[in-house]
């Protein structure tokens, strides 16, 4: 599920955002509707259990390791289809990044099958797809990124945000 389809990929730790041009037709970003809302909260409380803390980045990554591990320990015949996991562990994800950004805020790309989200500025400026990238480490493998995501996406200063005037972007890798 990728919000944007134009672009180079950039795979590697240090590249978390390809940057392209807008397209004629670029999607519309609007609020989640109260269904929306409602299936995120329900993707929420997927990951809800007494040792399990959505608000500090270490024990959402320590979720995603023990999911991802599991899910790719399993011969592809027995593998469980990980959509429901990836999609909350991106919700977490993104509500990690709002914790650290309260500028941002969800929005939904209007008319996506299956429901795209993204976090975008006040503006309506997207940043980042946080259940796109978690899709893209999950099927890469990719374990222990998300602080760093968490991080790059959450600057402490407004002067180190990934940004670019006139352009979207979408992540693709972390």
């Amino acid at each position: 599920m990728k919000m944007f389809t134009r672009g180079q990929r950039v795979t590697g730790a240090a590249e978390a955002a390809v940057f392209l041009d807008v397209p004629d037709t670029a999607p519309r970003l609007v609020a989640p509707n109260p269904a929306q809302l409602m299936w995120m909260e329900e993707l929420r409380e997927f990951l809800r259990a007494p040792h399990v803390r959505l608000d500090d980045v270490q024990h959402v990554m320590s979720v995603y390791l023990d999911y991802c591990t599991r899910w790719h320990a399993q011969r592809e015949p027995q593998r469980w289809n990980p959509n429901t996991t990836i999609n909350a562990l991106g919700v977490a994800l993104g509500d990690l990044v709002r914790g650290q950004r309260p500028d941002l805020r969800w929005a939904v790309v209007e008319d996506s099958m299956p429901t795209a989200l993204a976090l975008v500025t006040e503006g309506g400026e997207p940043v980042v797809s946080p259940l796109d990238d978690v899709a893209y480490c999950w099927m890469n493998r990719e374990l222990t990124w998300m602080a760093d995501y968490v991080a790059r996406f959450a600057p402490r200063e407004a002067a180190d945000l990934p940004r670019r005037r006139g352009l979207v972007f979408r992540t693709v890798g972390v």
